[in-house]
């Protein structure tokens, strides 16, 4: 099928001259960290240089990737200093108004545990009526698979790295699944999802999951997602919420959520970590004060699995895009539970002066560090960052970033950022 579909893509090459669109991103990334040995702080950098890129053949025919190439100083962080990232590369091919054919490194926007897959997509869409119906049907190698490891490869590749395709051990590690997408006007947007994985060959995890977002009224709303692990079995991840807008300016949102972490069966991860989940069950209020202020509530109690404990979640912020020319939003939240308490205070002004959009803020953190704790510990933090768009294609952006935490001497990091628009 690879050598298939990239002969499609060279044929296309000759008698077509491409479309090109994508970004390019250029970062350095500086900060200070307490070396391993406990000596005292040094200042390290990290290096980013990603690029994204949608390549349009013809109206069927086109390439889309997201790549990024990263340098570190820092060899604690990771002995081989130096990450080769293909996030996503996949050939799209349309064959017809109905049938769509996708190959290659494949990033799928889901719910589910593993999205990421090296394979093939195939696609039909279908019209009735004032309803939209999609069915896919996908497989191919896991890349959510951190946990390999190769005698050659004694410190491992990232997911994402180019070189996990050289790991032999990903043989075996094989994704497979369909999904339906059912878009009704009016009514709602409807998805099925059932994914297997295999383990060494062996069937590991069975899911299936639901989506769902209604669009009948504009004065109230249902959406939600549930997936579920059929080995298991019990639920990974779920969430159901209901909004109601008594008014245009006004929306009261109550939501339940459950998250599991999901592990491969066997894995490195499911040996070290053990799947326990957590639940919230919040309610949300969003009011427009006027079309440049805005009012976020919320409130949340929070039940984990792991030790039958109980906590809570309180925030809010309020935001006024243009006062006395600025830009200003400020920030609380305070939560309890099974590792103490915390609490956050922040501001963030934010004011265009010329060609500069420049952002400042800062805040502080009550937090206790374990239960033995007598008082709070504090630790305060600042942000201050300016950018500027060139041309209309060309963003240049600056950001440090201070926090000081009483653990440590310093923590200072800063980001310098040049993104150039295609």
């Amino acid at each position: 099928m690879w050598i298939v579909f990239f002969g499609i893509l060279l044929n296309a090459s000759l008698w077509s001259f491409p479309k090109i669109s994508g970004f390019s991103d250029t970062s350095f990334y500086i900060y200070g960290t307490e070396n391993e040995d406990l000596s005292g702080t040094e200042t390290y950098y990290r290096g980013h240089e990603s690029i994204v890129l949608d390549i349009d053949f013809s109206q069927k025919l086109s390439f889309h990737t997201n790549n990024r190439v990263t340098y570190r100083s820092n060899t604690y962080e990771d002995e081989e200093q130096v990450d080769l990232n293909l996030f996503y590369g996949y050939i799209d091919y349309q064959a017809s108004d109905k049938l769509g054919l996708q190959c290659g490194r494949i990033m799928d926007v889901s719910n589910l545990s593993y999205t990421y897959y090296d394979g093939g997509n195939i696609e039909y869409r279908m019209n009735v009526s004032k309803n939209r119906f999609t069915l896919d049907v996908y497989g191919g190698l896991i890349v959510n698979d951190d946990y390999l490891e190769d005698e050659n490869y004694p410190y491992g590749f990232n997911s994402f790295d180019y070189r996990n395709f050289l790991i032999e051990q990903r043989t075996g590690d094989y994704l497979g699944g369909t999904k339906v997408n059912l878009f009704s006007r009016g009514i709602g947007i409807f998805t099925l999802n059932y994914q297997m994985l295999y383990n060494e060959g062996a069937l590991a995890e069975q899911y299936a999951s639901f989506d769902f977002d209604t669009l009948f009224s504009r004065r109230v709303k249902f959406y939600g997602y549930g997936t579920y692990d059929l080995i298991e079995p019990s639920p990974a991840n779920m969430l159901a919420a209901a909004q109601v807008n008594p008014l245009d300016s006004l929306s009261l949102i109550m939501e339940y959520e459950y998250i599991r972490p999901v592990y491969i069966k066997d894995s490195y991860f499911w040996s070290y970590f053990e799947p326990y989940g957590s639940q919230e069950v919040s309610a949300l209020i969003i009011y427009s004060i006027t079309p440049a202020m805005i009012l976020d509530l919320k409130y949340g109690r929070i039940f984990y699995e792991a030790d039958g404990k109980q906590g809570d979640e309180v925030s809010g912020s309020f935001e006024h895009r243009e006062l006395f020319g600025f830009g200003v939003k400020l920030t609380g939240e305070y939560i309890t539970g099974p590792e103490g308490e915390r609490a956050l205070a922040q501001i963030v002004l934010k004011r265009k002066i010329s060609l500069l959009n420049i952002l400042a803020g800062g805040g502080t953190i009550f937090y206790y560090e374990d239960e033995l704790a007598s008082s709070y510990s504090q630790a305060y933090f600042a942000l201050l960052g300016a950018d500027m768009n060139i041309l209309t294609r060309l963003l240049l952006s600056a950001t440090g970033e201070y926090y000081n935490n009483p653990k440590y001497a310093y923590d200072v990091r800063g980001l310098i950022s040049a993104k150039y628009l295609f």
